[in-house]
């Protein structure tokens, strides 16, 4: 027993390999007007949404909100009102202007995602391909896949090569260490 405690960070955070994707797992869908939409067991991600995506995503049985915009991506809508209106528990990363994320927002995306209880959950920015990023990070941290696979499913979803890529790896690099470390 205690060897499978001990191991578990390393299967948690494979890096790389040849392990196959089940098929369908990632799908594409369809969430009022948003873009870019996909949806992995309970969790929706893509473009950020209006007032009639969030109602709509309400009406689906969609419970909780991850907002990673910029200021600049949704500047017409006072998402964190809508929210409390449908009474969508409401989580905003305060992204800056420059769209960077910080560690403490990766963090906390993850212990989101990683919730036992797995609430219905929307997660957008203004074109999906930061979500796209933090899904990558929360498959490998949180889902035990390859790394190699998950920046496929990624891309797959919106994530844009180079910089972002990067940042999964790193990302990803710190999140095991710091696993191993324990």
């Amino acid at each position: 027993m205690a060897l499978c405690a001990a191991l578990l960070p390393l299967v948690a955070c494979q890096t790389t390999g040849k392990a196959a994707l089940p098929d369908n797992e990632l799908a594409s869908a369809q969430l009022g007007s948003m873009h870019n939409v996909f949806v992995y067991d309970s969790l929706w991600f893509g473009g950020a949404p209006s007032v009639e995506d969030l109602d709509l995503a309400q009406r689906r049985g969609i419970v909780r909100v991850i907002d990673m915009c910029t200021p600049e991506e949704s500047p017409e809508l006072d998402l964190r009102r809508e929210c409390q209106r449908l009474n969508l528990r409401w989580h905003d990363l305060g992204l800056r202007s420059d769209g960077e994320v910080p560690e403490s927002a990766v963090d906390l995306v993850l212990a989101l995602l990683a919730d036992p209880a797995q609430p219905e959950t929307l997660m957008f920015c203004g074109d999906g391909s930061r979500c796209a990023m933090l899904f990558a990070i929360h498959r490998v941290v949180n889902g035990g896949i390859w790394l190699d696979d998950a920046l496929l499913e990624a891309r797959r979803a919106g994530m844009r090569s180079g910089v972002a890529e990067e940042f999964v790896r790193r990302q990803v690099e710190r999140l095991c260490t710091a696993e191993s470390a324990e």
